[in-house]
């Protein structure tokens, strides 16, 4: 299953409904506008089961198959940081990283419960920050995330911020660009304009990963392109 913005390009769109059941996320006030579409701002999807803002659950529920195993959670989020981060930690294999002073409880004691190795980090939007490529290695431009995780023997691919478009904001960031579908990357706009391009290709193919991204677009924050597979590993450390 692919959680998408509707702001995502349609030719991603395209691609993911040939690979798996695609939901698109809704638009909800409940927190600010340049962010109320983006999937990694509602739901969080762990390795047994995908936790989802109550608010955003009504919305899109009749798409959801009733065997997917989903946790609703009331009065996760604000219209203001750091409100807004409930929902926005990134699980990569053994690893919970996230500002855990804004984690939401319930996500918080599930990782403690399955004996995740928490990493702190000042930045509450951890996700959006943040590529995970595999189990073990990361794509950012928040130095502090590359310092925190990168001590736990997370690989980082640092490269420079700013490049990416978020309308309403001076500048998106590179894990809400993309997202990992299988052993693809994909982009939402054409990465290939991006200062460290180079750099970055150079980091998921070393990875045994491909790259599919759309030059006829700009490369755009859309929110993460998030996957739920339940119990099915997919992800190895190359």
């Amino acid at each position: 299953m692919i959680f998408v913005s509707p702001n995502i390009y349609d030719s991603l769109k395209n691609i993911f409904r040939h690979i798996d059941e695609v939901i698109e996320i809704q638009p909800l006030d409940i927190v600010y506008e340049s962010i109320n579409h983006h999937p990694d701002i509602f739901l969080f999807c762990g390795d047994e089961k995908i936790y989802i803002s109550k608010e955003q659950y009504e919305c899109i529920k009749d798409q959801l198959h009733p065997s997917l195993p989903i946790e609703v959670l009331e009065n996760q989020l604000g219209y203001k940081y750091p409100e807004t981060v409930s929902f926005n930690g990134l699980l990569l294999g053994r690893h919970f990283i996230h500002n855990l002073n804004y984690t939401s409880s319930v996500i918080l004691e599930d990782m403690k419960k399955m004996k995740k190795n928490l990493i702190h980090v000042k930045q509450g939007y951890t996700r959006c920050s943040a590529l995970p490529i595999n189990d073990s290695s990361i794509i950012t431009s928040d130095a502090g995330i590359a310092k925190a995780v990168t001590s736990h023997g997370i690989d980082v691919c640092l490269i420079q911020p700013r490049f990416i478009l978020l309308p309403g904001q001076l500048y998106g960031f590179i894990g809400g660009t993309g997202g990992r579908v299988n052993d693809t990357i994909y982009f939402a706009g054409d990465i290939s304009k991006h200062p460290d391009c180079e750099k970055i290709k150079r980091f998921i193919y070393g990875k045994g990963l491909d790259i599919v991204y759309d030059s006829n677009y700009s490369l755009i924050d859309v929110g993460s392109i998030l996957t739920f597979y339940g119990r099915k590993k997919i992800w190895t450390s190359n």
